[in-house]
């Protein structure tokens, strides 16, 4: 019998309210536009007629659910919401075993492990532009769920065998055939992680083997064999092997005038890329999660930059959000990246919440405050304007009213806009106070940032 320890009931205990707000949201917020294009592709692959320019990764989940319900739109929300569930019982149990590779697996090390974990599945679990985000029927959580099974596969997974090996080849192939790019540069990604860590000039401090051979070549020719199938499949279909390229390119050049069929226009789309995208990128972060937890993020990645798992995460995500920033990427294409996020801001701080459980630290009512308001803020911040007057609407959408539901929403907006706007720089200073003073404070349970790895 599986016996559950202290954490793992926490852990129960947040998985339940992420299902509960993900099935509030499940309910009351309608689905993208983008949506709508997976579900028609989801459609297409069981009528044996695929006519989209969108891979059918995402689709494919899609088509079980309208088989069985016959609703493309709760099937695109199931196949989400689904997804969601499994990212955040894989992201307790992964980034625990990850954290606790960093360390040796004594007692101590292996509560602080489950300590990291189980903030991370918090921080995803409900975080509300995640939940949002999710309740409308979108790939995002998907992707994030096979990102971390790469993740797992390659770096965290101690035996290479067929069923591991099967399975890092699988999540790569379906990374690939729901986001063509992603697919590219994660590979890329870690192919160039390869031959950096295997470099005599650059040695890793952390004392593990570097990832094998045999991984890589999965790597590579999962994605290869992947990218060239669809690419016939575009060749025979639309007379254009590189047509979902092509197609993200002309999307790119209407909405944001960046146009990269020229070495000029190259140039000047990477000039915007580090004037204009990457700012934005950490601005994005900033607000969609903490700016302290994402200087933290930065902290760990400069201080432990030699470390196995933290320079695999730096080389992978950085190359994707790199190549995002070329085009100012919005806020949504970002969140399949939090849970790497989530991971390095969690490791000093589940560290520093494990040092908490010493019955003689006398300082714990006090951090326990701190830490209690940033979680309490972290969970509602992002209630802005919008999203306050999207549920009223759904509100009064369940009420009979034989009135103008438009006309109402805009004096709701123009008599509470201030009142809202406070509410929100109210949270971001509760959440960024609270988190730092928690972290400064952390002198009391002696630990100290330069030595929170131990490597």
């Amino acid at each position: 019998m599986l016996k559950l320890k202290k954490a793992d009931y926490y852990f129960l205990t947040i998985l339940i309210f992420g299902i509960i707000l993900r099935l509030v949201c499940f309910i009351i917020i309608e689905i993208e536009p983008d949506t709508y294009t997976y579900i028609a592709s989801a459609i297409s692959i069981i009528n044996r007629n695929y006519e989209a320019y969108r891979p059918p990764g995402f689709p494919l989940l899609i088509v079980p659910f309208i088989l069985l319900t016959g609703n493309g739109i709760i099937s695109a929300k199931l196949s989400s919401f689904i997804s969601a569930i499994f990212l955040i019982i894989g992201s307790y149990y992964i980034f625990s075993k990850a954290a606790l590779k960093l360390h040796k697996e004594k007692k101590e090390n292996t509560q602080r492990a489950k300590y990291i974990g189980l903030l991370v599945s918090f921080l995803i679990s409900l975080n509300l532009y995640f939940i949002i985000n999710n309740g409308r029927g979108l790939r995002e959580d998907s992707m994030a769920l096979m990102l971390l099974s790469i993740y797992y596969f390659i770096i965290v997974a101690e035996k290479e065998n067929l069923k591991n090996n099967l399975c890092l080849a699988l999540s790569i192939c379906f990374l690939t055939l729901t986001h063509i790019t992603t697919g590219m540069f994660t590979t890329f990604g870690i192919l160039l992680f390869f031959i950096i860590s295997n470099l005599k000039c650059f040695k890793f401090n952390f004392k593990s083997k570097s990832i094998s051979k045999m991984k890589i070549w999965i790597s590579l020719l999962s994605f290869g064999l992947t990218f060239i199938i669809w690419a016939l499949f575009c060749d025979y279909k639309y007379g254009d092997p590189f047509y979902i390229l092509h197609q993200h390119n002309l999307i790119f050049k209407q909405k944001y005038g960046i146009n990269l069929s020229s070495i000029e226009n190259l140039v000047e789309a990477l000039i915007n890329a580090i004037i204009f995208g990457l700012p934005s990128e950490f601005i994005y972060f900033s607000v969609l999660i903490s700016f302290v937890f994402i200087i933290l993020v930065i902290y760990m990645f400069i201080k432990n930059i030699r470390n196995t798992q933290i320079f695999f995460i730096f080389i992978v995500i950085g190359i994707n959000l790199a190549y995002l920033s070329v085009f100012m990427t919005i806020p949504r294409l970002l969140i399949y990246f939090f849970p790497f996020i989530f991971y390095l801001g969690a490791i000093p701080i589940g560290t520093i919440m494990m040092k908490l459980n010493n019955k003689d630290f006398k300082f714990k009512p006090k951090m326990n405050y701190l830490l209690l308001a940033f979680f309490i803020s972290y969970i509602i911040q992002g209630i802005d304007n919008l999203i306050i007057i999207y549920y009223f609407y759904q509100i009064y959408n369940f009420v009979p009213c034989f009135c103008n539901l438009e006309t109402i929403a805009s004096q709701f907006y123009q008599q509470f806009n201030l009142f809202l706007l406070i509410i929100n720089i109210f949270i971001f200073l509760i959440i960024e106070i609270s988190l730092l003073l928690f972290l400064i404070k952390s002198k009391n349970v002696d630990i100290e940032f330069s030595s929170i790895l131990e490597i």
